[in-house]
C-alpha cells in the first residue's frame, strides 16, 4: 500500500487517513500485519495520530477519487467551530468562545466518553474519559488538566500554547501531546514536535517518542509514548501486561463493567492491541486467547474458566 515515492506531505496524510478508515472496518484483521509494518515508522504514527484526531472531529478525510466520510462518534456533536461569538455547552460547564483567538470556560466528559473539542486558536484537544479541562485563550493560550488525560494537537500561533497538571507546567511548541493528571500523579507523552515540562525549578524537554512521569515525587523519563498513540480510537496497546490490568483499563469507560472469575486470571500475561472502550469486542477476544467462556448478566460480563 506504501508508495516509497510518497513520503511526507498531503500524500502521506492521504496514506494515513485510507489506513485509518481500513483498520475501523470489517476487514481490519485481514489488514492487520500490513497495518503494523507501516505504523512502526515515527512518520507514520505522527500521520495516523493526525488522522485520528481529524475523525475526532467528524470531518471528511480526503482521499483518492473523492471524499470517504467516516462514521460520527457521539463525542464529536458538541464540536464548535468558526470565527463568530458562539458557545458550547459542555458536561462540566460552559464554554464561551469570543471571537476567534479567545476562549475561556470548562469542558468536560463523562464515564465512557471519548470528545474532540475545536480551540478557539485553531488548536484540538480530545478529552479521555472522565477528563476535566479548564480553557484560557487570549494573551496566551493556557489550559489546566484538572483530571484526567487529554490529547493536544496544538496549531501555529505566536503565542505560548501552555498546560498545567498538577505541579508540571507544559509549555509547547507546535506539536502533538498527551496530558495524563489522576491520583496516582501526572504524565506527558510527546508524539510530535517539541515540547518542555518544567517541575520543581527544573526543566525537562522532551523528543518525539519520549515520555515522563512523575509520581510519589520523582520524574521517571520513559520511552514508551508511542504505545497510546491511538487511545482517541479506543485502542490500547499491551506488552506483557496482566490480564487485570487490561480488565481494569476497559472498565474505565463502562457501562458493562467486565470482571474475572477466579483470582487466577489476573496474573495471565496479554500482548496485542485492544479495542478497550467495547467490551462486547473485548471480552470474546480476550476469551479466544485463553480459552475462556464469556458470561454477560446485567450489565457485568464475567470471563471464566471454560
Amino acid at each position: 500500500m506504501t508508495d516509497p515515492s510518497r513520503g511526507t506531505g498531503d500524500a502521506l496524510r492521504r496514506e494515513a487517513a485510507r489506513w485509518f478508515a481500513r483498520m475501523r472496518g470489517p476487514e481490519a484483521e485481514r489488514w492487520r500485519a500490513e497495518f503494523e509494518a507501516w505504523f512502526a515508522a515515527p512518520e507514520h504514527r505522527a500521520a495516523y495520530n493526525r488522522a485520528s484526531e481529524v475523525f475526532g472531529l467528524g470531518k471528511l478525510l480526503r482521499d483518492e477519487g473523492g471524499f470517504v466520510e467516516l462514521p460520527r462518534r457521539a463525542f464529536a456533536r458538541n464540536v464548535v467551530a468558526g470565527a463568530a461569538a458562539v458557545g458550547l455547552l459542555g458536561a462540566g460547564g460552559w464554554l464561551a468562545l469570543a471571537g476567534r483567538g479567545r476562549q475561556d470556560g470548562i469542558v468536560a466528559t463523562h464515564r465512557g466518553e471519548i470528545r474532540a473539542v475545536a480551540l478557539a486558536d485553531g488548536s484540538t484537544a480530545t478529552l479521555d474519559t472522565e477528563t476535566r479541562l479548564a480553557l484560557q485563550i487570549g494573551a496566551e493560550r493556557r489550559v489546566t488538566l484538572m483530571h484526567g488525560r487529554a490529547r493536544f494537537v496544538v496549531a501555529p500561533d505566536a503565542r505560548r500554547f501552555v498546560v498545567r497538571a498538577g505541579s508540571s507546567t507544559i509549555v509547547a511548541h507546535g506539536t502533538v501531546f498527551d496530558v495524563t493528571r489522576e491520583a496516582g500523579g501526572t504524565a506527558v507523552a510527546l508524539l510530535e514536535g517539541r515540547v518542555e515540562v518544567a517541575d520543581a525549578g527544573a526543566l525537562h524537554p522532551l523528543a518525539p517518542g519520549e515520555a515522563i512521569r512523575k509520581a510519589r515525587g520523582s520524574l521517571v523519563r520513559e520511552r514508551t509514548a508511542s504505545r497510546d498513540a491511538e487511545w482517541p480510537a479506543g485502542i490500547a496497546v499491551f506488552e506483557a501486561a496482566r490480564l487485570a490490568e487490561v480488565i481494569g483499563a476497559a472498565n474505565r469507560y463502562g457501562p458493562e463493567t467486565l470482571v474475572l472469575a477466579g483470582s487466577d486470571l489476573a496474573d495471565l500475561k496479554v500482548s496485542g492491541r485492544f479495542r478497550v472502550n467495547d467490551p462486547h469486542l473485548l471480552a470474546p477476544r480476550l476469551a479466544r486467547m485463553f480459552g475462556l467462556r464469556v458470561e454477560a448478566n446485567r450489565g457485568v460480563i464475567r470471563l471464566a474458566r471454560a
